[in-house]
C-alpha cells in the first residue's frame, strides 16, 4: 500500500519533506470536519526520550509545525513530555497500549495551555490511547478543549 510505505518512510527514514504534503491534507480535513472551531494553538504528542537519544527525530512535531502554519495559528513546542518508563507502543496489544499510555505524559508548560482550545497532532494512531492520555493531561492542566489530528490510522485492533 502506497500510503503505508509513505508513512513508514516519513517515520523511520526521515523523509521530512513528506510533512508538507501530509499537513496540507490534514488541515483540509480539519477545515471540513471542524469548520467552526477556533483553535488557539497546535501541540504535538512527544516522542520517547529513547527515540531521540538513539538517532530518531520528532515526526509529530514536524507535522504539527506544518499543520499550524497551514492553519495560521501558533505551534507550541515541548508542551508535553513522556515519562522515561513508557514502552514503545508498536508491538503491544490494544489493552497493553492503553495501560502503557495512561499517566505517562506530563505537561511541562501548564501556563500556556490554560483556557485554550488545542489541536493535538501525532503521526499515526492505532487505538487512540496515546492521544487520549495526552488530552487528559492537557485537560488536567486547564486546556478547555482538545481536538486530535493524525496523518494516518492503522487497521490494527482498536
Amino acid at each position: 500500500n502506497l500510503v503505508k510505505s509513505s508513512i513508514v518512510r516519513f517515520k523511520q527514514e526521515r523523509y521530512q519533506s513528506y510533512a508538507k504534503v501530509y499537513a496540507r491534507h490534514m488541515a483540509a480535513i480539519l477545515a471540513y470536519d471542524c469548520p467552526d472551531v477556533a483553535f488557539d494553538a497546535v501541540v504535538s504528542v512527544p516522542p520517547r526520550k529513547y527515540r531521540l537519544r538513539h538517532g530518531g527525530y520528532d515526526q509529530a512535531a514536524c507535522l504539527a509545525r506544518r499543520v499550524a502554519a497551514n492553519l495560521n495559528i501558533p505551534y507550541l513546542s515541548k508542551v508535553l513530555k513522556q515519562k522515561e518508563t513508557r514502552k514503545k507502543q508498536s508491538g503491544l496489544t490494544a489493552k497493553e497500549r492503553w495501560q502503557n499510555a495512561m499517566d505517562n505524559f506530563l505537561v511541562i508548560k501548564p501556563q500556556i495551555v490554560e483556557r485554550k482550545t488545542l489541536l493535538l497532532v501525532d503521526d499515526v494512531t492505532t487505538t487512540g490511547a496515546t492521544l487520549y492520555a495526552c488530552s487528559l493531561a492537557l485537560k488536567q492542566h486547564g486546556a478547555t478543549k482538545i481536538y486530535c489530528l493524525t496523518a494516518a490510522t492503522t487497521e490494527k485492533e482498536r
